[in-house]
């Protein structure tokens, strides 16, 4: 993960620490999915909220049609709400 670029115009790479699996026996979908499970059991807040996965889904949007364009910049939130993303059919559960 990167963040800005320094004076010589290099990116500057971020050492971005990352908690451990709640549940460390199971993948992170898994983990995910325990969680949930969880907070319907016990109440509670989700540590990644629909919300979340919203924003994530349009910047990987945004990223696979800035690449299908030319590498162009794109603004989000994206205006055209058209846009798709959609996993290859082996991935499907």
């Amino acid at each position: 993960i990167y963040k800005g670029f320094d004076e010589t115009g290099v990116r500057i790479k971020v050492d971005r620490p990352y908690t451990p699996l709640q549940y460390p026996r199971f993948t992170y979908m898994g983990t995910s999915i325990l969680s949930f499970l969880d907070v319907l059991e016990n109440g509670g807040e989700l540590a990644i909220s629909g919300h979340d996965l919203r924003q994530s889904l349009e910047v990987a949007i945004a990223a696979r049609y800035s690449a299908l364009w030319g590498s162009v910049p794109l603004k989000l939130p994206l205006e055209d709400r058209s846009l798709t993303l959609y996993p290859r059919a082996y991935r499907w559960l």
